[in-house]
């Protein structure tokens, strides 16, 4: 009885803060709100304001102590209209990083910041453009007159809009962890915009002198892997809001839109392709409910890269084939760079190749599961 208490308490808490980003999202999100590819400080502050930058942090570190799954509605919920804010991406991301490494002080300063919406971070982890091992060749050397970090990051979300970066290094053959402001001496910034017109870039460091304070972790690998997990189920969870997205204004518009006196919806061609994609939009939930709740049950590392893998191999395969379904669905009209439909696609191709396509993590979850099924 307890458990089922506790269950329909979660889901009571989970409908609030869903139905309070819902609001939000009416308010604030629209298609057009994507096109001016640039963020928001106002719309970072209010997504702040609603508790979403605080629900992962544990409650020392002043958070709400939630779980992944209590997030996925409400990310689902702002990915549905668009959200060219990267809450994934320097919130979920960062934010797990920072509370795998709290017991350093500029990491807990950085967390109150962060979960006040004082804050735009960017995690600079990839060096290659695939998923990638421990491989890392940005190095964080010690000398004698301190610490330089030396190397090349690639894909770094938002680019040189963000306030600082989490950056990944190879110290003495561990994983470090070192905050980075991007205006410091020796740091340069490629940038570059995404499919969906969204800043990203290459940070190029170059003898970045580190102060001590700043090196928040010598040890961090397994905070970054499953930090990278968390990221990956929360990037999925948006792209079923993006699904959802793409399938009302598909079937608003094959409602209304008419050909021979009929609208385009009562021909049953089109009923077939549109059930075809609603069987997308159906498994996709139930895949991305499963990943979070195994996610939060896994008691090994292994187990919850499956869960994450399986999430997003399934997200964004589905998520392409609806958005580009959605595109041939509207005909002509669909292609113009004017209709918002475009946006969803565009969005879609951005979001379903972060954290790793669904090829890739088709590939891994092989990996992963090939011990169990020998």
């Amino acid at each position: 009885m307890t458990n089922n208490n506790d269950n329909a308490e979660r889901r009571a808490q989970q409908q609030l803060i869903t139905d309070a980003v819902t609001a939000f999202a009416r308010r604030e999100l629209s298609p057009a709100a994507m096109r001016p590819g640039t963020i928001s400080r106002k719309r970072w502050q209010g997504l702040a304001e609603l508790g979403l930058m605080a629900m992962l942090l544990p409650d020392e570190a002043g958070g709400l102590g939630l779980k992944i799954g209590d997030l996925v509605p409400a990310l689902e919920a702002l990915g549905k209209p668009l959200l060219r804010e990267p809450l994934v991406a320097s919130s979920v991301l960062a934010g797990s990083l920072l509370v795998g490494v709290a017991r350093n002080a500029k990491a807990a300063d950085l967390l109150e910041q962060l979960a006040a919406g004082a804050l735009l971070a960017g995690v600079a982890w990839q060096e290659t453009y695939r998923l990638e091992g421990d491989h890392i060749k940005t190095t964080l050397a010690s000398d004698a007159h301190g610490h330089v970090l030396s190397g090349r990051k690639v894909l770094v979300v938002p680019g040189s809009e963000a306030d600082g970066l989490l950056v990944s290094a190879n110290a003495d053959g561990k994983t470090a962890l070192v905050w980075v402001s991007v205006d410091a001496e020796g740091v340069r910034a490629e940038n570059g915009r995404t499919a969906d017109g969204g800043a990203v870039a290459t940070f190029h460091f170059d003898n970045v002198k580190i102060d001590a304070a700043d090196i928040l972790s010598t040890d961090a690998a397994d905070v970054l892997a499953q930090s990278l997990q968390v990221a990956t189920i929360a990037a999925s969870a948006e792209l079923l809001g993006l699904i959802r997205g793409a399938m009302d204004i598909t079937m608003d518009y094959l409602r209304t839109r008419k050909q021979f006196n009929k609208t385009i919806g009562s021909f049953q061609s089109l009923q077939h392709r549109a059930a075809d994609l609603f069987i997308q939009q159906e498994l996709s939930a139930v895949a991305i409910s499963r990943a979070a709740a195994d996610f939060e049950a896994a008691a090994t590392a292994q187990e919850r890269a499956t869960a994450a893998s399986r999430a997003k191999a399934r997200l964004s395969s589905a998520a392409l084939i609806v958005t580009k379904e959605a595109i041939q669905m509207h005909g002509g009209i669909g292609y113009t760079d004017e209709h918002d439909i475009g946006l969803y696609l565009k969005r879609t191709l951005t979001l379903s190749a972060w954290l790793g396509n669904a090829a890739e993590h088709r590939a891994r979850f092989a990996e992963l599961t090939m011990d169990e099924a020998a």
